[in-house]
C-alpha cells in the first residue's frame, strides 16, 4: 500500500514538472513578477488602511514587516518598510483623494488580473470574446475583491497570532510549552493561506473545478509555499543578489523573491490541475470561456483513460478502438493517419 502510494506521488510530481515546463511557467512567472512590483505599493497601502481601521496600524506595518523578514531576509522587509512610511496618505481635497484612491484600487487589482490570466493559460482556458469596456470592468472588480479577501485573511491571522504571542507573553505557565504553541502558530498560518489560495483558484479563472479538489491544490501550495519562503529566504540571505546593483539592489531583491515566490504558487496551480485530472474531475472551462487547445486537453486526458470528442464532450471509449480496447491511437496519431498521402502510379508493363 505504501509503496503504491509512494509511486503515486512520484508520478505525479513527474507528470506536473512536465506540464510546468511545457506550460513555459517561467515566463509566466517573470511577467507576473514585473506586474506585482508596480502593485506591491497600493496592495500595501489596501493593507495597512483595511486593516489598520480593527488593528493599530503601527502594529500592522510591524506585523507585515516582522513576517517578511522573517520569512526571506532583512534585505526586502527594509524595502517593505520603506514603502509603507512612505505611502502614508496625506490630508488632500476631495478631487486628490478620489484620484488617489482610484491609484491604489487600478495598482491593486492590476496584479491579480494578470494572475487571472496565468491560471487560464496553465489551466488550458480563455474567456470567450464579449465586450471590451464590460468584461474589464468584471475582471477589475472581480481582482479588487480578491484583494479585500486577502486583507480579510492577513486580518484573521494577525488576531490569532497576536492573541496567541498574548497568552505566551502574559502567562508565565505557558513558558513551558511554547515548543507546542508555534507550531499552532505555523498550522494556523498554513489553514488561512490554504483558504485563500482555494479562494484564488476556485474563483478567480474562467474555470468549473471542484472543491474537493480545490481543497487538496490549496493544501499543496500553502505547504509548499511555506516551504518555499524558507528555501528563498536562506538563498537571499547568503546570495547577496542585490549587492551587484548598487541602489537598485533592494529593488532586485525584491524582485527575486517575488519571483520565486511566483514559480511555488503557479507550480502549486499546476499540481492541482494535474491532482483534479487523475483523482477528481478534470478542469473544465465554464459557460463563458472556451477551451485554449483542444489538442494538447485531449492528449493530456487521454493518458488518464478519459476520452473525448472534437467538441470536447466525454466518450464512453477510445473513437480508435473498435474492441473496446483501452489502447486507442491519439488525437495526433489520428489526424496522421486521416491524412491522404499522393498516390504514386503503378508501374506500367510493356
Amino acid at each position: 500500500m505504501f509503496q503504491k502510494k509512494r509511486q503515486n506521488i512520484i508520478s505525479l510530481t513527474r507528470e506536473t514538472l512536465r506540464e510546468w515546463s511545457d506550460d513555459h511557467t517561467s515566463a509566466v512567472a517573470a511577467s507576473l513578477a514585473y506586474y506585482a512590483v508596480f502593485a506591491l505599493s497600493p496592495i500595501l497601502i489596501i493593507m495597512a488602511v483595511t486593516v489598520g481601521t480593527v488593528i493599530d496600524r503601527t502594529t500592522v506595518e510591524s506585523e507585515i514587516v516582522g513576517g517578511v523578514e522573517a520569512a526571506v531576509g532583512d534585505d526586502v522587509a527594509n524595502t517593505i518598510d520603506r514603502l509603507l512610511d512612505s505611502n502614508t496618505a496625506e490630508e488632500t481635497d476631495v478631487f486628490g483623494t478620489i484620484v488617489w484612491i482610484a491609484i491604489v484600487v487600478w495598482g491593486s487589482s492590476g496584479m491579480f488580473t494578470q494572475i487571472q490570466n496565468a491560471l487560464n493559460k496553465i489551466w488550458e482556458v480563455r474567456p470567450q470574446p464579449s465586450r471590451p469596456l464590460l468584461a474589464f470592468i468584471e475582471n477589475r472588480i472581480l481582482s479588487f475583491s480578491i484583494v479585500l479577501t486577502v486583507n480579510v485573511f492577513l486580518l484573521a491571522t494577525l488576531l490569532i497570532n497576536t492573541g496567541i504571542n498574548i497568552l505566551i507573553r502574559d502567562f508565565r505557565e505557558l513558558a513551558d510549552v511554547v515548543f507546542l504553541i508555534r507550531p499552532l502558530q505555523l498550522l494556523v498560518s498554513v489553514t488561512m493561506m490554504t483558504i485563500l489560495f482555494a479562494v484564488v483558484f476556485k474563483v478567480l479563472p474562467n474555470v468549473r473545478i471542484r472543491w474537493q479538489d480545490v481543497i487538496v491544490g490549496a493544501f499543496f501550495t500553502a505547504t509548499l509555499f511555506y516551504a518555499g519562503q524558507f528555501a528563498v529566504g536562506l538563498y537571499l540571505a547568503n546570495a547577496s543578489v542585490g549587492s551587484a546593483f548598487g541602489a537598485a539592489g533592494s529593488l532586485t531583491v525584491v524582485l527575486v523573491w517575488i519571483y520565486y515566490s511566483m514559480q511555488i504558487f503557479l507550480f502549486g496551480a499546476q499540481f492541482t490541475e494535474v491532482w483534479a485530472r487523475h483523482h477528481g474531475e478534470y478542469i473544465k472551462p465554464t459557460k463563458r470561456s472556451g477551451w485554449l487547445n483542444k489538442y494538447k486537453t485531449q492528449e493530456e486526458l487521454r493518458r488518464v483513460g478519459i476520452y473525448v470528442d472534437a467538441d470536447m464532450n466525454e466518450m464512453a471509449l477510445p473513437p480508435d478502438d473498435a474492441d473496446g480496447e483501452p489502447g486507442g491511437l491519439s488525437v495526433i496519431e489520428t489526424a496522421a493517419v486521416n491524412v491522404k498521402s499522393p498516390r504514386t502510379p503503378s508501374p506500367q508493363k510493356d
